[in-house]
């Protein structure tokens, strides 16, 4: 009976040192993969796998020949839906057993995207937005995994991830634990710097291009109206909008393009055509054999007149412009008798980017010049004197 008695404490002892040592295993190793939250990552405050429980040393940021995690995204950034692949990597010679855990977060500790596991043996999904290396996966150095980009306006995202590279002693001493982290930007999306330029019953919207885009679309209507209309463009950087009404507030918003994928709008932007800039009506009078006189009808849509004269059969014009607050304006030191060509337009912003058509060229012809008689010779005659001139004329002129 004594040799059952202590039979059974020994089994008890043996039974007691073996469930010691398979929940210190259970505490102080991972080899399964790790728990969520310890990816170095904002939503888990930044905890790693060099944390209490887990493994012991002070985890450090690692140089990247050592440890880091790569991706196939290009240097301009993610496409929104896009599939990207993630892979991270540790090197450590003399080591045996390594391990990841991986999270793409925004600034705020979001989760971003969708991970998706490509090796279901070596890789698993933690806690919805961790992923970890498997038992099976933790005698290998190197894992990877999918990434689906996240939707139009995420933003910047990191993935953080802390690497590890363990002795297998069976404890957590000698361990190495990496801090990485990669910077992702978002590439696709609205396009920036858009700029109206109003041209009267048309306008020219220019914008900078987005790296990621190879088409756009731009949306626009008169302020009021119902409906938008849609124009849909190839990779280009400008466009021309022609047959809008004059002198009315326009709403627009472009998106940009990328194979069939439509990014969001920018927000709603405003320009106002100017007004019909018609050919006004002229007319010119000649004024002696000297001058011209070219008078208009205003209105409220010209800034100024270009009016261009020359004589006839001469190449090149001489330019006038004259601003709308005058209806008139007279060309002097013609020379009289002589047969003139004419024409003008209307400009209605103040660098005459913006006008009517030249007019048709019309032809006006100075008045012949007057001749003045010599006087010959004055005669007195009492109070009379009598002047008589070269072409025969007399002129009488009594002095009281």
């Amino acid at each position: 009976m004594a040799n059952c008695r202590i039979m059974k404490h020994t089994l008890t002892f043996i039974a007691i040192i073996l469930f010691t040592l398979g929940l210190t295993h259970s505490v102080i190793s991972y080899p399964e993969g790790a728990p969520s939250g310890y990816a170095y990552d904002k939503a888990s405050n930044y905890r790693s796998c060099a944390y209490s429980g887990c493994h012991s040393g002070t985890a450090v940021f690692a140089d990247t020949t050592i440890a880091k995690i790569t991706s196939n995204i290009p240097s301009t950034g993610y496409i929104p839906g896009q599939t990207y692949t993630f892979t991270a990597t540790v090197t450590k010679p003399g080591y045996s057993r390594f391990g990841f855990q991986a999270s793409p977060q925004d600034s705020l500790g979001n989760y971003k995207g969708t991970m998706i596991v490509t090796n279901t043996t070596k890789t698993k999904i933690t806690g919805t937005k961790y992923i970890t290396h498997t038992q099976s996966g933790n005698s290998q150095s190197s894992w990877s995994w999918n990434w689906v980009a996240p939707a139009f306006g995420s933003g910047q995202v990191k993935m953080s991830g802390a690497l590890m590279a363990a002795n297998n002693n069976g404890g957590t001493s000698g361990d190495s634990t990496y801090k990485v982290s990669v910077l992702i930007n978002e590439c696709f999306k609205a396009p920036s710097n858009i700029v109206a330029t109003p041209k009267g019953t048309s306008v020219t919207i220019s914008w900078s291009k987005n790296n990621c885009a190879n088409g756009y679309k731009i949306m626009y209507r008169a302020v009021g109206a119902s409906t938008w209309k849609y124009i849909t463009l190839p990779d280009t950087a400008s466009k021309i909008i022609y047959a809008l009404t004059p002198s009315t507030n326009y709403e627009y918003a472009i998106a940009s393009i990328s194979n069939t994928t439509l990014s969001t709008y920018t927000t709603t932007k405003y320009f106002t055509t100017l007004c019909q800039c018609d050919l006004p009506i002229m007319v010119v009078d000649s004024i002696g054999s000297t001058a011209l006189k070219f008078l208009w009808v205003d209105d409220n849509c010209g800034l100024r007149y270009k009016i261009q004269y020359r004589k006839s059969g001469v190449t090149f014009w001489t330019t006038k412009i004259v601003g709308d607050t005058t209806d008139n304006w007279i060309a002097t030191n013609l020379k009289a008798n002589t047969n003139y060509e004419w024409r003008y337009r209307r400009e209605c912003n103040a660098t005459g980017t913006y006008g009517s058509v030249y007019s048709t060229i019309y032809s006006t012809t100075t008045a012949p010049s007057i001749q003045v008689p010599d006087l010959i010779k004055i005669t007195v005659i009492g109070d009379m004197k009598i002047f008589q001139y070269s072409d025969g004329s007399v002129k009488k002129v009594i002095e009281r």
